[in-house]
């Protein structure tokens, strides 16, 4: 039987610490909270989940600190399954997402501290070069640097590994696209998560506009730019 090919993703993980209320507090005010919850989260790390639920041979490109949250993601990834070859290790602390939940409205705000993943650089994804020349897809999104991600898309196009971009959280890109065919696919709801982060009642999912990305993120092939040349 022949071997499963890789999901290979490139990204983010955060901890999650999720706070229930009544309400979202204004500037200055000190509200009492209904529940808290800490739980693994970051875009990246939740889409490696997904996948390998799913059924996938994935591995996750990442940096963890030596802290309580980065042992929360290695504990994660080997109870999934996940290959952790290319999961850096870093004196900076993993990051965190304070998330601050609308128990009635189910609405949230979020505050996202990337810390550790944010050292990922453009050198260690070059060492997971031949398990990215192996895979089957390679996935990203903007929760590391911009130019990391770039080149971790760059690196699969050469390789002939067709590739996926959630273009999540928003940023501005500096350089235009190089015309290679990136997927970017808004993303409206969460891979399978922690009760940390399900809000109740949890809230119509709201697709965003098809012209939201900016220009110089686009590629040819993208939805945005045949939505906006037809």
């Amino acid at each position: 039987m022949m071997e499963k090919k890789w999901v290979t993703v490139l990204g983010s993980f955060v901890a999650d610490l999720a706070f229930r209320t009544n309400r979202i507090p204004v500037w200055g005010e000190t509200l009492m909270g209904n529940e808290f919850k800490l739980g693994p989260g970051g875009k990246g790390s939740n889409q490696a989940v997904a996948a390998a639920r799913a059924g996938g041979r994935v591995s996750f490109i990442s940096k963890l600190g030596p802290d309580p949250f980065g042992d929360m993601a290695r504990a994660l990834y080997k109870s999934e399954g996940i290959d952790t070859q290319f999961l850096f290790t870093t004196q900076s602390a993993t990051g965190a997402a304070a998330i601050i939940i609308d128990a009635h409205k189910g609405e949230n705000a979020i505050i996202v501290v990337p810390g550790a993943c944010f050292e990922v650089t453009a050198e260690e994804v070059d060492q997971a070069r031949a398990l990215i020349a192996g895979s089957a897809i390679f996935v990203a999104q903007l929760e590391l640097p911009l130019p990391v991600v770039e080149h971790g898309l760059t690196l699969a196009h050469s390789l002939g590994v067709p590739t996926i971009l959630n273009p999540r959280p928003l940023r501005r890109c500096q350089r235009a696209s190089t015309g290679t065919s990136t997927t970017s696919r808004p993303m409206s709801r969460r891979p399978p998560r922690s009760p940390a982060f399900r809000s109740r009642p949890s809230p119509t999912p709201r697709r965003p506009p098809m012209r939201s990305l900016p220009a110089a993120c686009r590629t040819p092939s993208s939805p945005w730019a045949r939505r906006e040349s037809s």
